[in-house]
């Protein structure tokens, strides 16, 4: 079980109604003009229940993950999280333990939630996903006292330990697991939804492995390498010779960069190219060089000679230098940059490193990008 995990408000709002909203154009890389369906409300960690990122899920489970959530109460968001958390949405998966299909339930509660039918048969395992949740909440509800964030991180945490521990502690485990567990379900809604952003304001991702993804929730829109000019932002080499890859959310909506692995902070400035950027040198070998470029004015979190964790917040996607829209430009040189710094023939496509050490720049559900195809 990997990636990235985040503390965040979680709110439950009622639909407001479902938006279609058009991705956005970034730094000459053009989405296709597939539309998404956008959860009513503001961003939350935990979205309205209704219409999740539907493209995010896949088809053949998309009417079961939406009456697993009517059946439960919880949003469809949080039952596409956990099946992938559980899972890695493969139905025919068996646990050293003993766990079966995307649910992983065990011999002693599938024949109480399954309902005779096969927990290898994806459609029946999160039919007793959606059973099982709904039981767990109903078990926990008096413990929550009105809390929802925290009901939700006891039903997630009795689905993990057993729904006995959470009763025996009378709230929420004090247990690594458990919390590792939950964070990362909550964590991870953003990718089944275009409204919930991973990364607001000031806080940090909680990753479980050494990388995790610099602009979390983004869209992958422009790849690395010679392109075309880029209409309102110049057709100068710089542009057209693209030394990092671009990531952005939609329009209005502007995520929180962090850092892609530990790194100790070498440099944060501003100049008329790069617009505001933070700089650092990766601490694990090979010692890359990485430069997050084009933050928001007055968004920088961190300083100088800090040394950060894989996940700290270090600004906020912005615009600033040459830039059409809120986008960050991910760069990564080589550990033998001069000084440490950018050199334009020093600096390598960051997208295969960010895959080799399993981070996704183009996920199920945001593969959408003409970027992606390239």
């Amino acid at each position: 079980m990997k990636r990235v995990g985040l503390a965040l408000v979680v709110l439950f709002l009622l639909i407001l109604g479902a938006a279609l909203v058009m991705l956005p154009f970034v730094a000459a890389a053009s989405f296709q003009a597939s539309k998404t369906t956008q959860t009513g409300g503001g961003i939350a960690e935990i979205c309205a229940a209704g219409e999740a990122g539907q493209a995010q899920i896949p088809e053949e489970y998309r009417e079961d993950v939406a009456k697993a959530a009517q059946v439960s109460g919880f949003s469809q968001e949080v039952i596409a999280s956990q099946i992938f958390q559980e899972s890695r949405w493969d139905p025919n998966v068996t646990s050293p333990s003993g766990a079966r299909g995307l649910g992983q339930f065990k011999d002693d509660t599938w024949p109480t939630f399954g309902e005779g039918g096969d927990p290898y048969n994806g459609h029946d395992s999160i039919a007793a996903q959606g059973r099982f949740l709904k039981w767990l909440k109903d078990q926990y509800r008096h413990l929550a006292k009105g809390d929802d964030e925290l009901l939700v991180r006891m039903v997630l945490s009795g689905y993990r330990l057993g729904h006995n521990t959470v009763l025996e502690v009378g709230g929420l485990p004090d247990a690594p697991e458990a919390t590792a567990y939950h964070t990362e379900i909550l964590a991870r809604t953003a990718i089944y939804t275009t409204e919930c952003k991973p990364v607001m304001g000031g806080d940090d991702v909680v990753v479980a492995g050494d990388w995790t993804h610099p602009l979390p929730g983004s869209y992958f829109t422009s790849p690395y390498g010679w392109r075309d000019c880029v209409s309102g932002v110049g057709c100068s080499d710089v542009i057209r010779n693209h030394n990092g890859i671009d990531f952005a959310n939609p329009d209005g909506s502007p995520g929180t960069v962090v850092a892609a692995t530990a790194m100790t902070v070498t440099q944060i400035n501003l100049d008329a190219d790069s617009g505001v950027f933070v700089r650092g040198k990766q601490q694990d070998d090979p010692g890359y060089i990485l430069t997050y470029l084009h933050c928001a004015e007055g968004s920088v979190r961190v300083a100088v000679g800090d040394s950060v964790p894989a996940g700290k917040a270090l600004c906020t996607e912005g615009a600033t230098g040459l830039a059409e829209k809120h986008h960050l430009h991910f760069m990564i040189n080589m550990p033998d940059s001069p000084g440490g710094m950018f050199e334009q023939s020093r600096t390598v496509d960051p997208r295969p490193i960010l895959e080799a050490n399993g981070v996704a720049a183009c996920p199920p559900g945001r593969d959408v990008t003409d970027a992606c195809a390239s």
